[in-house]
Order: structure tokens, then sequence, then C-alpha cells
């Protein structure tokens, strides 16, 4: 039976893919939609696809002796091409609502990826997976009544058939047992099951797989938020002088062509004023990985003459442009929400040699103010590591990233007001868009995950209660930063 280890590749090709085998990357709201013709060519592809490709000899590779339910691989390959084309449609439209032409794509990803890598190191990595989220839930809780382990009702909520043979499964590897307290049957881990646990997290963590989740996540929640103007300026009324001070510092001049990253409704490329100062002698490519962001703001170019900007929808760390394109890289406010080693060097790659980066992104978040530490108690008191609660950089972790790659770097660090007058504002904005905390929430269940964010928002609708508007306000630090673009293949001084 292979290993954690063997699968390891697998893994890391599935990562830097379209391919999810875990909806959670598309499950926001639970409101993702297939009508029954969708339903039906996912069901049928995946099966003439199985019956075609899969082989009885594969079980031995994958399973060794353990016995595996003759559903189980088309099952496998059913719920990844579902959760890809769900995936697909979140990403491509920003919506819930899957076609016929996302559910094409996906059972092509899908059946490209298992021919690719082999039938049984799919199923393999599927199984680890699943045995992820489900070990995950039964380290949590301590234990499961069988019932709810096997409708993942509470830690798989998007499957819509009964877990047994993954169960089974478990039992059979020594991860899992069943155990009767008062007459009722009842599920928990072995001690081979944290271990193994451990040994998953650890892989999902370095391969990436658990950002990737993360990242795609917040994009969803980006894209649900239609008030995300209003939102902003309900938290940071300041935040519109702190893009036209941001402007200043970039220091770019009409005539350039730049490229900005994470562009969301649009405030700093309409609002703060970056397309008039480059001006129709110069060009602006506005991008931004949330598809709903981007029409939010090409809704802003409505009213104006700008030829000279286009928007493309398009992740920091994958940017769909060739080397040396613009004169000038910027973001307001996205740095954090990416890979930033990755970001940062795909936005070299992008630039001119001697053209400008520029950052404008939130520093680590405020745990020590009193009001922060209450509203967030919930959720903060999972952090066994209270230096790292949450996924803010600190103040050295972008001037790090981007040494290798800019000189003549420049470093300012500042502060704003955000205010938590609003529960449901704060504890949306933060907890599911910004993705404060989720390198933690990542680890628990899908069903604790939404209760701890209730708790939270209820805490701060008490906090609301108690306090003035002035002991509601948070002062947040805030870095700028300013770089140019190294030449990495002229000849080092004093080289031929």
């Amino acid at each position: 039976m292979y290993q954690v280890e063997d699968v390891r590749h697998v893994i890391a090709d599935l990562t830097n893919s379209s391919l999810v085998v875990s909806p959670w990357l598309a499950y926001v709201g639970g409101r993702v939609r297939f009508d029954s013709c969708i339903s039906d060519m996912l069901y049928w592809g995946t099966r003439d696809f199985t019956q075609a490709h899969w082989r009885r000899e594969y079980l031995t590779k994958a399973f060794g002796t353990l016995p595996v339910h003759s559903r189980f691989p088309r099952t496998a390959v059913f719920e990844t091409a579902a959760s890809t084309a769900a995936f697909l449609a979140y990403e491509q439209t920003g919506r819930p609502s899957v076609t016929e032409r996302h559910a094409t794509d996906a059972l092509h990803v899908t059946e490209d990826f298992i021919l690719q890598h082999g039938f049984d190191y799919f199923l393999s990595s599927y199984v680890m997976l699943t045995m992820y989220e489900n070990h995950n839930a039964l380290n949590y809780y301590g234990q499961m009544r069988e019932g709810d382990f096997l409708s993942g009702r509470l830690h798989r909520p998007w499957v819509d058939y009964e877990l047994d043979d993954e169960l089974i499964l478990s039992c059979e590897l020594g991860t899992a047992e069943l155990f009767v307290d008062s007459g009722e049957r009842f599920v928990r881990l072995t001690t081979k099951g944290r271990d193994r646990l451990s040994d998953y997290y650890a892989l999902l963590k370095e391969t990436g797989y658990l950002d990737k989740r993360n990242r795609s996540l917040r994009i969803s929640h980006f894209s649900e938020m239609e008030d995300y103007d209003s939102v902003v300026q309900q938290i940071a009324p300041t935040a519109g002088d702190l893009r036209r001070s941001f402007l200043d510092f970039t220091t770019i001049q009409p005539g350039m062509r730049v490229l900005e990253i994470g562009c969301g409704s649009g405030s700093f490329t309409f609002d703060a004023g970056l397309v008039d100062l480059v001006g129709p002698n110069g060009s602006v490519v506005a991008t931004d990985p949330a598809p709903r962001m981007l029409e939010r703001a090409m809704m802003k170019r409505d009213p104006h003459d700008v030829p000279w900007l286009d928007f493309v929808q398009a992740p920091a760390e994958n940017l769909p442009f060739p080397d040396g394109s613009f004169d000038a890289v910027v973001n307001m406010l996205a740095m954090h929400l990416t890979d930033i080693p990755t970001a940062v060097k795909e936005m070299h790659r992008v630039l001119k040699p001697g053209g400008i980066v520029a950052s404008f992104h939130p520093l680590d978040f405020p745990m020590a103010n009193s009001i922060v530490q209450e509203w967030f108690r919930p959720v903060s008191s999972l952090v066994q590591q209270p230096k790292r609660e949450t996924t803010m950089p600190e103040k050295s972790t972008v001037p790090d990233a981007v040494a290798p790659y800019f000189r003549d770097v420049v470093c300012q660090e500042t502060s704003t007001p955000n205010y938590y007058t609003n529960p449901d504002i704060v504890t949306r904005f933060y907890l599911e868009s910004v993705g404060l905390f989720d390198d933690h929430l990542t680890r628990i269940p899908w069903a604790e995950r939404t209760r701890l964010i209730e708790e939270t928002r209820n805490n701060g609708r008490r906090l609301c209660s108690m306090h003035t508007t002035e002991e509601l306000t948070v002062e947040y630090p805030v870095q700028m930063l300013r770089g140019i673009a190294r030449d990495l293949n002229a000849s080092p001084k004093g080289c031929a």
C-alpha cells in the first residue's frame, strides 16, 4: 500500500493544477448548484471513464489486502470532477452555478490528471485527502456519533452519500475505531490515526495545498461581498486618504505602463487616481483573482473615458504577461492575500529592469488591543503559538521577500484607525474575507468553523453594546514599500 511519501509528487502537482478534491474550495454558503442535466453529465462521464481505465490490479497497488468497495474508484472520480466543476465556476464567474462548460472542463482536467499520474496514485491521494478531513474532525471532537460521521454533516456537508466506505477503510487501517457508549455507536481516532493525521497535515502544508485552499476560499468570499466598498468605508473611513498618499509614494509617472495587482472594486484604480495619473500616453492593466470584484471595478469604468485601462482576471502568483512587460507594478491592500514570495517573484518577472514595485499592506494584527483580544477570543483560543496568531505579514516579511529581486528598497510604517462598530461587518470582513486566522481555522471541521465565526460575531455585538465609538477604534499598523527591479541577468561588476 502506498505511504504518505509515495504520493507527495501527486499532491504537489494537484496543488499546482485546477483540480480540486476537497469542495471546501468552492463551498461558500453551501450554494453550489448543479441542475439535473449537469449532474447526469458528471455521473455518466465519470462512470464511463472509470469503467474504461480502472483495473482491479490497482487495488493491490493502492490498498494491499485492505477491503475496498468496488464503487470507491468511481466515487473518487465523481467527487473530484464535481468539486473541480464547482471550483471552476467560482474561479471564472464568481458565482456558484455550474454550467455545461464548467462540467466539461472539469471532466477533462480530472481525466488528464488521472491518466498522467496513474489511477492507483490518484486514488491513494484522494483517500489521503478525504481521510485528512475525516481524521481532522475526529481529532477535533474527540469522538463523533457514527451517524454524524457517516452523513458528513459536521465536517463534509458537501457530500451527498454516506461515508461508510471511508469508515470501514479507516477501521481496517487501524486509524479509527468504533465503540459503544450508553447503547450508542461512536467513532474515534486511534493513536495511529493521530500520528497519521500529523503526517497528512505536514504534507499538505509543505506542498502548499492548504494555502491554496485558504486563498481560494478568500477569493470566493470576496466575490460574495457585494457591499465591499461600503464595508471598507465603515471599517476604515480614512482609506481614501491612504490610497492617495500611497499613489504619491509609488513615484509612478504619466505615460508609464502600469500593472495593478488585486485591484478589487477599483478604489485605487479610479478613486485614488491611478488611471488619471498614468494618462492616455501610458496604460494600466488592473488584475484581480475574484471575477465579481473585477465586475464591480469594470462598472466604475463606465462613466470614464479611459481606453488606456484594461482588466484581466489573474492571481498575483501566476500573471499572464510576458517578461519585462511593465514599468511599474503596484498593489494596494493585496499583498497579504497572496503567497508573498511567489507573488514578489512574479511581479519582478513582468517588470522591466529598473521598473518600480510598490506595495501598501497591513502588518501583523494588533492582538494586544483589549477590544481585538476579546472580539476574536473564540478563534484566537485555537492558537497554540501566540507569537504568530494571524496570517498578516510581519514588518520584515515583505522586505525580506523583495530583497533578492529589488534594490533601493524604501519602507515606511504608519497606522490607520479601524472602527469596530459593526459586529456583522467586522467579523465577516476579517475572518471570512481577509482570512485572519486561516492557518488555524483550516484545521477545524466546517460546522465548527461556522459556529466559531458566529460566536465571534456575538462577542462583537456584546462589545459594541458596552463601549463608545472611541473605545471601539483600533489603530492598525500598515507598511508602504517601494523598490527598483534588479537586472538578474546582468553580469556582476568585475566579471568579464
